[in-house]
C-alpha cells in the first residue's frame, strides 16, 4: 500500500531490540477520520520519509523512501490479477545505523489500490517488489519475505484488503482475504498462497513520541492469523501501529520488539509537523 496505509507481510520473525518510543493516553478524537489524509493519495502526490527501522536480527537501520501516486496505466494481465485505479511506487533505500557511509541498498515497490473518499476506506490489491529484499518488519507501505531475493514478484489480495478510517474509540472490523505471491517472469499458479484472517481495533488517540518530535496519533491494535495453505501451518501475531492526526503519517509500527518509527517526513515538499488537538 501506499505510504502509511497498513498490510499484510508474511513470515517475519520478532527481534530482540528493545523499542525506544513510549506513547501515552492523552485526549481523544471522536473517530478515527481525524487520521485520514486523502491528499496522500491524490494523483500527483509525493511524499518522504526518513525513518529507524530495527530488523529481525536487531540491526537497525536508516532507510529513506519516496512514494509518487499516480493513475494506474498497467494493463489487466494474467499476472496482475487485481488492480486498482491507483499506483503507487516507492523508491527506498537503507543504511545500517552503525555504519551510515556503507553503499545504500535499494528497493522499487510498487502498489495497486483504491480510495473511497466518502466510506474513508483503501483497498489494497497487488503489490510489486523488485530488486532486493525488504529490510524489516511489515510497514505501511508493504514487504516481503527473505526468500524472495532479486526477481521480480507480485503479491495479490483477493478480493482485497481494507484498511478503515470510519471507526469510532473501541470500534473493530474483521476481514478474511487470501494472498498469492508469484514471480513475474515464470508464472507459478499456487506458488505460495495464504489466507488471512485479522481484526483490527480503533483504540483511540494517543500522544506519541518519535524522532520526528511528539505527535497526536490514533492507535490501531490488529490481531492476524496467517495460515499457509500448501503447509498448513499457522502463524499468529499482534501488531500496533500510530498514524498522525490530520497529515495520516505513520508514527510509529511495532510488531513484539521489532518496530519502525518516523524521524522525518514532507508531503509536497510540505515538512509534517507534530499536530495537536484543538
Amino acid at each position: 500500500m501506499p505510504v502509511l496505509t497498513p498490510i499484510y507481510m508474511p513470515s517475519v520473525r520478532a527481534a530482540t531490540a528493545t523499542p525506544i518510543a513510549t506513547p501515552t493516553a492523552t485526549p481523544s478524537v471522536e473517530s478515527a477520520r481525524a487520521c485520514f489524509n486523502p491528499y496522500l493519495y491524490a494523483i500527483g502526490a509525493r511524499s518522504n520519509r526518513v525513518t529507524r527501522a530495527m530488523d529481525a536480527e536487531g540491526q537497525a537501520w536508516r532507510v529513506t523512501s519516496t512514494t509518487h501516486i499516480s493513475k494506474n496505466t498497467s494493463p489487466n494481465t494474467s499476472w496482475i490479477k487485481y488492480l486498482g485505479e491507483l499506483e503507487a511506487q516507492t523508491e527506498e533505500s537503507r543504511v545500517p545505523e552503525d555504519t551510515p557511509d556503507a553503499v545504500p541498498e535499494t528497493q522499487t515497490h510498487k502498489v495497486y489500490f483504491s480510495v473511497d473518499a466518502v466510506a474513508e476506506q483503501i483497498a489494497t490489491l497487488t503489490e510489486l517488489y523488485s530488486d532486493v529484499p525488504p529490510f524489516y518488519i511489515d510497514t505501511p507501505h508493504g514487504g516481503g519475505d527473505d526468500e524472495f531475493s532479486t526477481a521480480v514478484y507480485f503479491s495479490y489480495r483477493d478480493p482485497g484488503q481494507f484498511f478503515r478510517y470510519d471507526l469510532a474509540p473501541g470500534d473493530s472490523y474483521e476481514q478474511n482475504y487470501t494472498v498469492l505471491w508469484e514471480p513475474e517472469v515464470i508464472p507459478l499458479p499456487g506458488f505460495n498462497r495464504y489466507t488471512i484472517a485479522s481484526t483490527t481495533r480503533f483504540a483511540g488517540a494517543e500522544s506519541v513520541t518519535v524522532p520526528a518530535g511528539t505527535f497526536v496519533a490514533c492507535r490501531f491494535d490488529e490481531q492476524w492469523e496467517e495460515t499457509n495453505i500448501h503447509t498448513k501451518t499457522t502463524l499468529t501475531f499482534n501488531r500496533t501501529l500510530w498514524l498522525a492526526k490530520t497529515s495520516g503519517i505513520l508514527l510509529r509500527l511495532e510488531r513484539g520488539n521489532a518496530f519502525e518509527e518516523l524521524i522525518s517526513a514532507e508531503i509536497d515538499g510540505v515538512a509534517v509537523t507534530p499536530s495537536t488537538i484543538p
